[in-house]
């Protein structure tokens, strides 16, 4: 028995820690899971919606498209709430033809939602909505034609028009910022930033404190800004290299901490979005296919690709995760959420940045080696009853 004893504790070890090592390569589990109704199959070659935007708690979702039976083939925009008890939405926005923003309050009480139109239409107001997602009720609708809106960080809706950041519930003025600044022109609201540009260089203003936050060199032609830290010194954007006229190359897709004076330069293949800068600017997500090993296919039919996407940390290429089957993606405006949408419309929610279940990796390495001492526990007690038996025949 006593001989027994140290194989069975060192197999016991091995298997826990083999049962721990599992769970520990299994992607992350998600915090939860949302099956939006009618959302099921895609018409046209269209999918029934897209994710917008999701909260830092996961609570309330935004999607656009359609889920009525039957479809419309108009578009509308929708907000959820998860805790209803049905599955109808808590807001129904028809753009009526306008491009509509949505712009969450930063304590994520309220939603603002205000349309823009086509450059002919410039003259005309806009419809803007203050509305409480506790309820789904409209606070305060103005009709006003503006440039941009935003939150102070008191959680104020504040407007831009003509440069001019003013209250919206009062109208007072709260700064101003000219048109261009040392050669630099005003190009695009994005957040609580505003864009200057010159040729390839960036300057990047924060509307909160009217000052300069961070300079970059987009380095190619005709760059596009794609993605933009909250804090403005990480940007992602994509154009055509140094010195090459549009469309006749490769777009290319550059990345830059102004900070860490870190880049990192791709080919990008068309105008799809391959990279998902996060909030942070510290993760990135790419998307590609993940091949299948080439015996697979013999013994298991099926594609010898499936689309994927990765989230790496992205100035030292680290994984930190990876997906299969997922069409779009989206952070919440804190960056402490993440929404994936999977191939068949549900929407898996998750923390960010991953944590690994340390507990789960524990629970199982202990559950496992529990078993396998009981399995050879129970084994030797079996063979110790069943040799004095044959010993006596």
């Amino acid at each position: 028995m006593k001989a027994l004893l140290r194989p069975r504790l060192i197999l016991s070890l091995l298997f826990g820690i083999a049962a721990g090592l599992l769970v520990w390569l299994l992607p992350p589990m998600p915090h939860s899971t949302v099956r939006l109704p009618n959302a099921g199959t895609q018409e046209y070659g269209q999918p029934p919606f897209w994710l917008v935007d999701v909260t830092s708690n996961g609570r309330f979702l935004i999607t656009e498209g359609s889920h009525e039976v039957p479809r419309s083939a108009i578009n509308k925009f929708y907000v959820w709430d998860r805790m209803r008890a049905d599955d109808r939405p808590l807001v129904e926005i028809d753009p009526r033809g306008l491009f509509i923003r949505t712009q969450f309050s930063p304590d994520e009480t309220q939603l603002a939602v205000y349309g823009t139109v086509e450059a002919h239409f410039a003259a005309a107001p806009h419809d803007i909505y203050l509305y409480d997602l506790a309820s789904g009720a409209i606070v305060k609708q103005w009709e006003l034609k503006v440039d941009h809106l935003l939150f102070s960080r008191h959680g104020k809706p504040m407007v831009v028009i003509d440069g001019v950041l003013s209250d919206l519930e009062t109208g007072s003025e709260v700064r101003r910022l000219p048109k261009s600044i040392d050669d630099y022109d005003l190009q695009h609201h994005i957040g609580d930033l505003v864009e200057y540009r010159k040729e390839q260089y960036v300057r990047l203003y924060s509307w909160h404190a009217g000052e300069l936050v961070a300079a970059h060199d987009l380095v190619g032609n005709r760059m596009g800004i794609q993605g933009l830290s909250r804090d403005g010194q990480v940007i992602h954007a994509y154009g055509w290299p140094p010195g090459v006229g549009p469309w006749t190359a490769k777009f290319m897709s550059v990345l830059l901490d102004a900070k860490a004076n870190v880049r990192r330069t791709w080919e990008k293949h068309g105008m799809d979005r391959e990279r998902v800068l996060s909030p942070d600017g510290q993760h990135l997500a790419e998307f590609g296919d993940a091949k299948r090993f080439a015996w697979l296919p013999k013994w298991w039919p099926g594609p010898e690709s499936t689309p994927s996407v990765r989230f790496v940390h992205w100035t030292t290429d680290k994984e930190l995760a990876k997906f299969s089957n997922i069409s779009r993606i989206r952070f919440s405006p804190q960056g402490k959420r993440i929404a994936l949408t999977r191939d068949d419309f549900a929407i898996d929610i998750y923390e960010f940045p991953f944590r690994k279940p340390w507990g789960s990796i524990a629970g199982a390495a202990l559950l496992a080696a529990w078993g396998s001492w009981s399995v050879g526990w129970l084994w030797a007690r079996w063979r110790a009853r069943v040799k004095p038996q044959g010993g006596a025949a």
